[in-house]
């Protein structure tokens, strides 16, 4: 759903998850597509460049797409999470 709204489609995504960083962190994996990430085979292509700075979260088990969104500084902020959630009993 939140995919659609930022006009990315399946394609779109499954680019940014094959070509772009990843990073484990929070119980969660992400994906971020720059610049430099792009293949010089691609870097003309105006699809691809649309989908520099676009971020893609999923589950740390990789099954379930949590969000996509567009922010030049989600690696950054991403790495800067708490990595490890405690839990109260």
């Amino acid at each position: 759903m939140r995919r659609a709204q930022g006009n990315l489609n399946h394609d779109d995504v499954a680019y940014i998850m094959q070509n772009g960083e990843m990073v484990h962190n929070a119980g969660a994996i992400l994906y971020f597509l720059r610049q430099k990430d792009i293949p010089h085979t691609d870097g003309q292509s105006r699809r691809v460049r649309r989908l520099v700075n676009v971020a893609v979260m999923i589950s740390s088990d990789g099954d379930v797409s949590i969000t996509t969104y567009r922010n030049p500084n989600a690696l950054k902020d991403f790495k800067k999470r708490t990595k490890f959630i405690q839990r109260r009993s």
